[in-house]
């Protein structure tokens, strides 16, 4: 995405001063609620569909192809910390941010110190009075050691550092009308209900679907189509159906059953005893190649520029890829024919696929979508197995023998 950052008017494309030789910032690229309303007013006049929510509408921008479009959104960012530095490293966060912005960098707007529980409790109410009236989306308060020393001390885990907590504030909630249950095909095959609402505006936001999670779930609820439900952003980013308004609940309202089929392919759907997941059996299903491309191509996984949800929707349906291996046979010629693909984005895109051969082990493993497979998981099967060679002949003796590997994940593994 470093071409899109670069149409980000806060970012600049030279610093103040005299960096370091190397220098990685980390932050966080926003867009801005007034910016939001605006660009959705835009797309409603030109006959697109709207954005859900400013955090999704900001990651789509980032993932687009074309720099020109990204620099139309109304993006901001804030940076709050570092990666690689050659030298020069200030000794506290505070000094962090300081340099940032002596260097030309944004920072973020809001911050308080403290020293005692007391302290941590006030700045937090504090910025829960405050943060309604922000132009950007908060839904809590990251607290962080000061010291950078103190950090290293107290290290991290496979998913978060130790040394850094998020608080996150209780969640707006709404009531509307579920009109109907629709089913999301995942990369595993995974069958999620999705609720379908009447839009409702919650956390600065309209939301007009939540996810139901599973069948189970529906159940435990007693959730039916035609039910007023009460919803939250969970986190305030991701909708979830909370409970179902008995009392206003028309008559007639029948229980839910969930369709046990692929409503991409019609597969009948198959679930294992110990699971909760209705899944779709077809491995060549269309909805699951989309989903298994798109996460290998993820930043998280084999981090492929270009490799988002648009460009492996039409590698699908023009019937050029739909599986890894045929990835790395794409043409320029036929990746530049796709839909808003120039020669140049054809080429990075390519440029990335064949990067992404020096990636590590971990990535690549992580990138198939093993079922119940992580990034954690991945890290610990690489770290026993230096090769994929190794890997496939391990037994599930020898997998579950590994630390983070139970019985449920060897299996998952080895049947692969």
């Amino acid at each position: 995405i470093t071409s899109n950052l670069k149409t980000i008017r806060s970012v600049p494309l030279k610093l103040n001063g005299k960096p370091p030789k190397v220098l990685e910032v980390r932050g966080e690229v926003f867009m801005t609620k007034s910016g939001f309303e605006k660009l959705n007013e835009k797309r409603k006049a030109e006959g697109e569909e709207p954005f859900a929510n400013p955090r999704n509408a900001a990651a789509g921008s980032l993932k687009m192809l074309d720099p020109k479009v990204v620099a139309e959104r109304p993006l901001g960012v804030f940076l709050y910390g570092l990666g690689e530095v050659s030298e020069g490293v200030p000794p506290t966060q505070l000094k962090v941010l300081d340099w940032l912005e002596q260097l030309g960098f944004p920072t973020t707007e809001m911050i308080w110190t403290g020293r005692m529980h007391g302290d941590l409790v006030a700045a937090i109410n504090e910025l829960d009075e405050v943060r309604q009236e922000l132009d950007y989306e908060t839904d809590g308060a990251v607290i962080k050691l000061n010291q950078l020393t103190l950090r290293d001390q107290c290290g991290a885990t496979a998913k978060a550092p130790r040394w850094a907590i998020a608080y996150k504030y209780a969640a707006e909630q709404a009531e509307t009308v579920l009109r109907d249950i629709t089913i999301q095909v995942g990369r595993t095959g995974s069958l999620t209900p999705v609720a379908e609402l009447e839009p409702v505006s919650v956390a600065g936001s309209t939301v007009s679907r939540a996810t139901l999670h599973n069948e189970e779930e529906i159940q435990r609820k007693d959730v039916r189509i035609g039910d007023t439900v009460v919803i939250e952003k969970a986190g305030e980013i991701i909708p979830a159906v909370v409970r179902v308004v008995t009392d206003k609940r028309r008559k007639g309202a029948k229980a839910y059953v969930l369709p046990k089929e692929c409503p991409e392919c019609s597969t009948v759907a198959t679930k294992l005893d110990e699971d909760v997941v209705w899944r779709c059996a077809n491995p060549d299903c269309p909805a699951q190649a989309r989903g298994r491309l798109e996460h290998y191509c993820a930043r998280g996984a084999m981090d492929i520029e270009g490799g988002g949800e648009v460009l492996v929707r039409q590698l699908i349906e023009r019937g050029l890829a739909d599986n890894i291996g045929e990835l790395y046979k794409l043409t320029l010629g036929e990746v530049a024919s796709l839909e808003r693909m120039a020669d140049k984005s054809a080429q990075n895109f390519l440029d990335g696929l064949d990067a992404s051969k020096e990636r590590d082990l971990w990535r690549l493993v992580f990138g198939l979508g093993i079922l119940h497979v992580g990034t954690g998981v991945a890290k610990a099967l690489c770290r026993r197995y230096k090769d994929m060679d190794q890997l496939m002949d391990a037994t599930e003796e020898d997998l579950v023998a590994i630390d983070d590997v139970g019985d449920v994940i060897a299996q998952s593994v080895h049947q692969w």
